[in-house]
This record gives structure tokens, sequence and C-alpha cells, in this order.
């Protein structure tokens, strides 16, 4: 589905979700939120993906296949982090600094495999210049890239539970919809499942 991007009017609509946050939690279908003064052809996209995940390592795949679709040129992202880091750093469950080090290493060293994996399917290496493995929040991390590349369109996955029509977590899509000035691609995993029905006149 591809729609034109209208930006929140007042202040309940940036508390209940405007209808573009609405189509990308409930709409089972792939989609495209084009801005008004996106440059077209495209001329660089930015696919983001997550293959790590075990909740989006199908949209990893899906995500790459519909960026490779368009004539343009193709970035691939894919930022990571350690959970409860600031924690483990300064908090209650406080660990050495050594120990945190080591830990933060096999978390990238993990997913630098998961990224490679993803890439061998599409003839990419980890080395290439258009792939960036970063460090950092998702949402804010992909919108500075975005700028920086000046990308054309973000490609990436949403993500949500098997069985539970319409329940959607993890709101990177939604966060980079409201802050990148490049149009959005957002993909549901396979086995999303959508709230809305059609009912069948009897």
């Amino acid at each position: 589905m591809i729609k034109a991007c209208r930006p929140p009017e007042g202040l309940s609509e940036r508390l209940l979700g405007s209808n573009d946050m609405h189509l990308m939690r409930k709409c089972p279908c792939p989609v495209w939120i084009e801005r008004p003064a996106a440059a077209l052809p495209y001329r660089r996209i930015l696919a983001a993906v997550d293959p790590v995940d075990d909740e989006s390592k199908d949209s990893a795949r899906l995500v790459m296949d519909l960026a490779q679709r368009e004539s343009a040129q193709l970035s691939v992202v894919h930022v990571w982090h350690l959970h409860g880091e600031s924690m483990l750093r300064r908090g209650f469950a406080r660990i050495s600094g050594a120990e945190l080090e080591r830990q933060i290493e096999q978390t990238r060293l993990c997913h630098l495999d998961g990224l490679s994996r993803l890439l061998a399917n599409y003839d990419l290496s980890i080395d290439a210049p258009e792939v960036h493995l970063l460090k950092g929040n998702p949402a804010a991390t992909i919108d500075g890239l975005t700028r920086d590349l000046q990308a054309d369109l973000v490609v990436m996955g949403t993500v949500g539970r098997t069985g539970i029509p319409g329940f959607f977590i993890g709101n990177t899509a939604e966060e980079v919809l409201q802050t990148t000035t490049a149009s959005v691609l957002a993909v549901k995993p396979r086995d999303f499942i959508s709230p809305v029905t059609v009912s069948q006149m009897a």
C-alpha cells in the first residue's frame, strides 16, 4: 500500500497515532509512506535490517528483497546494542569494566555474524562500503545515517508477535517515520495477523 505522508495536525493525533501510524500497525501488506517532496526516481535507498532478532529474521530478507527492486544505489544498515548496558556499566547490576567490554564484543560479533549471513544471500560483503554495522539507538542511528547518506527511501521491518492480531512491538519504524525526511517502506513479518477483517454479507 502506498500513501502520501500527512503530518500530525494536533495533540490528540500525536497521542493516538496518525492514519500513517494506524496503517503501519494494522495493514497486512507492506506500507509505503511517501514524503511530499520525495525525489523521483530514487537515487539512494537505505535497507535497515535486523537479521539477529528471532522476530525479525524473516523481515530482514523481505526488506532486502524489496529494497533491491528499485534501480537506486543501495546501502544496508544494522544497528545493535548490548541490552542492559547502562545498568551493567553503572546500575545495580554493575559488572567490571573488563567483563562489560567482553560482553559488548561478544554481542558485536554475534550481530556481525548474523549480518554477514544475510548479506551472503545477496552477494554483499560485510566489508563493503555500502554496508554499515553500527552500535547505538536504532531509531536515532538510522535517522542519522539516512541524513548522512541523503537516502530517499528507508526500507525496514516492523515486528509482531505470532498469533496475536495486530500486536505491534518495537517502535523503531514509527520513530523513524516521525523523524526522517525520507520516505519509509515498512515491512511486516510473513506471519503477521491484521486485526482488521472484512465481514461478508449473508
